[in-house]
């Protein structure tokens, strides 16, 4: 039982700044 805050917070940005994906069938 741990009530004490995190000292590392979660990494939620991905670390790819690439969005660029193509949606074709």
């Amino acid at each position: 039982e741990f009530e004490e805050e995190p000292e590392e917070e979660p990494e939620e940005e991905p670390e790819e700044e690439e969005e660029e994906f193509e949606e074709d069938p």
